[in-house]
């Protein structure tokens, strides 16, 4: 009879251990991933606004939940790229390029519908009537066109002889 009670208790108790676990297993698979993102490169930089909100929304029909969570850190994206690569990030939205697409896993979701191949030159209003004539690649020579220093068409305008500056910083261009 002890034995038959022994073999009742050991039961019980690996019953109640199992039942801890599988619960203790829901309550992890509720928890929502957390996906970290790179921070902005100063409270005033709003570029990321947009491409959150479209990763909040594709996130929301998903069947497991997330948490998305901004860096503390002010990340340009050429550290955004390193800071992913490290794995202090989980994603970040970038311009595609050959490299990258070799080194990472791209999602091609052009999240902007393609608006950022095209280029769009910002100029001071004052300046306006100096841009008026420009028709050509030859009257764009005539200026410096502002880039950020890690920027992929730093290349590509400096190799169409074009005078590029590069900033470290986004704000730092205007």
């Amino acid at each position: 009879m002890q034995q038959g009670w022994h073999r009742h208790v050991g039961l019980r108790r690996w019953s109640t251990w199992l039942w801890l676990l599988f619960a203790w297993q829901s309550v992890l698979a509720d928890e929502p991933r957390l996906l970290r993102y790179p921070g902005a490169e100063s409270a005033a930089d709003e570029r990321a606004r947009y491409p959150i909100r479209v990763l909040e929304l594709a996130l929301q029909h998903q069947r497991r939940r997330y948490r998305l969570q901004s860096g503390a850190a002010s990340m340009p994206q050429a550290r955004a790229l390193r800071a992913l690569n490290q794995g202090a990030v989980d994603i970040i939205w970038s311009v595609a390029t050959q490299e990258r697409d070799r080194l990472l896993r791209r999602i091609p979701v052009p999240i902007d519908r393609g608006l950022i191949g095209w280029r769009v030159l910002l100029i001071r209003a004052g300046e306006a009537n100096r841009f008026a004539s420009v028709r050509t690649v030859d009257d764009l020579r005539a200026f410096e066109l502002g880039q950020g220093h890690d920027w992929p068409d730093v290349a590509v305008l400096r190799r169409s002889q074009l005078r590029v500056i590069t900033a470290s910083g986004y704000e730092s261009l205007f």
